[in-house]
């Protein structure tokens, strides 16, 4: 049998020192670069539902969607109206997707890491407020969405998000 270079340190019951003996601790790394969430602004948390739709030759009022904003991360989800749940094609015009977003100053940009149907342009619109209504306008597609608060964020609200997966 070979010796094993590194020594090997016990730990757990009866292994730590005598209540008499100085504990001696690993300093913390310094100066270490670590990935946080940006923090979403206070105005755009909350339950959103959207009332209306605006396209060029296109208004949606009938359309059910709701927006999902945490102080990180994002759900959105969009039911037609027409939706019949036995029918596959119908069920196909539903949309869903999910991750973060981004707020510089009145631009918002919905990194999508979930979607259920990508969209060909990024998703990012130009906002503001029309009293408590949430007004976007597309950036790199020509829409206009209004948005009513449903409710607003609680402080003890989590977000999660998966890092990487372990085998």
């Amino acid at each position: 049998m070979n010796d094993f270079p590194i020594p090997v340190r016990m730990v757990g019951a009866g292994s730590q020192p005598a209540d008499d003996e100085e504990l001696h601790y690993l300093p913390m790394p310094r100066e270490m670069n670590t990935f946080r969430m940006p923090i979403v602004p206070e105005r755009y948390r909350g339950l959103w539902r959207r009332r209306l739709l605006e396209t060029p030759g296109h208004s949606d009022r009938s359309t059910t969607v709701y927006w999902l904003q945490t102080g990180s991360l994002y759900a959105d989800l969009r039911i037609p109206a027409d939706r019949d749940r036995d029918d596959p094609h119908s069920l196909a015009r539903q949309q869903g997707f999910a991750g973060r977003l981004v707020v510089a100053a009145d631009l918002l940009t919905w990194e999508r890491w979930l979607d259920f149907q990508p969209p060909a342009t990024p998703d990012v619109g130009r906002v503001h407020f029309e009293d408590a209504v949430l007004v976007e306008r597309g950036l790199h597609s020509d829409y206009r969405e209004e948005w009513e608060r449903v409710q607003a964020a609680d402080a003890d609200g989590v977000a999660l998000s998966l890092e990487a997966e372990l085998d």
